[in-house]
């Protein structure tokens, strides 16, 4: 069976123009959704994840179009699309209506759920702090627009549904701390965090220790102004930490000891060297057979 291939809507709108789609390319679509979740203690929340209205691409999805048989057999709710975890909730419920695709999704935790984090996804929605969903389907039938202002856009006639997630994007930019302040649980949703910059090769740094970092170059250069003239190699040791921060910093190579400077073997002040009476001798003796 051929492996699946996700393309992103640039991609899949370059693959259509060339009419080189693979058959089993598969996309997603994000949406702002209409959410509803109930005031009592129920924990069924009911998602518009799918509408006609053009996209910021300038795509359209029918919603006639939508092939929800397979879905309905495998009805997992998703989180980011990420199929290596467990499901966030379960579907109950999928159908269309008044020109949107609607959904119905316990939150009740089960044993095949991923406890912890399926309480906190559900009370980010509970309190408005999530309003994004998105649809991760195969497109089986579509045409460009010819409508004036959609250059490109895609229209979608006919797609099946293989998944829907409920995705990271908050309702406002400070989400995490509002939801901190009412009580709700972060922890799970940082470690989830973490663990995707993590498969990115990146890695979540604490702000302090990060300006820490930051300011390291500037500081190594401050501290070379204070080194006395007569003490140049150690100034270019300084300057040469700055510089090897500040690239590091940016992620460049590594840079040359700056001009005129040794920094590898600083300059060393001479200075009179003690004595003791025995030494004071031997020196004495020494001169007399130069």
């Amino acid at each position: 069976m051929p492996k699946p291939v996700v393309l992103t809507e640039d991609e899949f709108r370059a693959a259509a123009r060339a009419e080189t789609v693979p058959a089993e390319a598969q996309m997603r679509k994000a949406f702002a959704s209409e959410i509803k979740v109930p005031s009592d203690d129920g924990r069924v929340v009911t998602f518009a994840i799918s509408t006609e209205a053009v996209d910021r691409m300038g795509d359209t999805i029918s919603v006639s179009g939508w092939s929800l048989d397979n879905f309905r057999k495998n009805p997992v709710i998703l989180w980011a699309h990420d199929s290596g975890a467990l499901p966030v909730a379960k579907c109950r419920k999928i159908w269309t209506e008044s020109g949107k695709l609607m959904a119905e999704a316990d939150f009740t935790p089960t044993p095949v759920a991923w406890p912890e984090f399926n309480e906190t996804v559900f009370q980010f929605l509970r309190h408005g702090l999530l309003n994004a969903t998105s649809v991760g389907f195969a497109p089986l039938k579509y045409s460009f627009s010819e409508e004036d202002g959609r250059t490109f856009g895609i229209d979608f006639l006919e797609q099946e549904l293989l998944e829907f997630s409920v995705c990271p994007v908050p309702a406002n930019p400070e989400c995490l701390q509002q939801a901190k302040s009412l009580g709700i649980n972060i922890d799970p949703m940082i470690g989830w965090c973490r663990g995707a910059l993590q498969g990115e090769g990146l890695a979540v740094v604490p702000q302090d220790r990060f300006d820490a970092i930051s300011a390291l170059p500037e500081e190594f250069r401050a501290a070379a102004k204070k080194v006395p003239d007569r003490v140049k190699g150690a100034r270019g040791l300084w300057l040469r930490c700055a510089n090897l921060a500040e690239k590091a910093i940016k992620g460049e190579g590594a840079v040359e000891a700056p001009e005129g400077d040794d920094p590898i073997q600083p300059e060393v002040i001479p200075t009179e060297p003690k004595g003791t009476p025995l030494l004071d001798m031997r020196r004495r003796r020494l001169s007399l057979l130069k």
